[in-house]
């Protein structure tokens, strides 16, 4: 029998401002090729002086993490597309929504650690497993 990992949800719900009220759930554990394509995508947006970046992270991270949200429009409740995240959310709120994201999923990483010495063994000598001895005598 196979393992399925967990799906992992977060809420966001806006607290002030034009959303007030609004909650997006997010799936708060993407797979690793997700999560590497965002934070790529968050360093080009991060980096550009065009546009088309943010919008590209910010269709990526509703189709990567976006499971649902209590949006309604005059005609009824608006699905929860990558689409309709870009079209209905004010830029400052989506990026302030997106910028949570990633911090929840683990945030932009830092450096690698340094790497091991391919399995070889430690120069320092290994402790003894041995206790000492602690025989009396009465």
């Amino acid at each position: 029998m196979g393992y399925t990992v967990p799906v992992r949800t977060t809420e966001f719900e806006f607290e002030d401002g034009d959303l007030k009220g609004l909650v997006v759930t997010l799936r708060a554990n993407p797979p690793l090729d997700d999560y590497f394509d965002l934070v790529e995508l968050a360093d080009k947006a991060e980096k550009a002086t065009g546009l088309e970046p943010v919008r590209t992270l910010l269709r990526e991270v509703a189709r990567v993490g976006l499971v649902g949200w209590n949006l309604e429009n005059g005609s009824g409740p608006v699905p929860a597309t990558p689409e309709n995240f870009t079209s209905h959310l004010p830029p400052a709120d989506g990026i302030r929504l997106v910028n949570k994201f990633l911090s929840e999923i683990g945030g932009l990483p830092g450096p690698l650690a340094t790497p091991s010495a391919n399995g070889k063994r430690s120069a320092k000598r290994p402790a003894s497993s041995r206790r000492p001895s602690s025989s009396r005598r009465s």
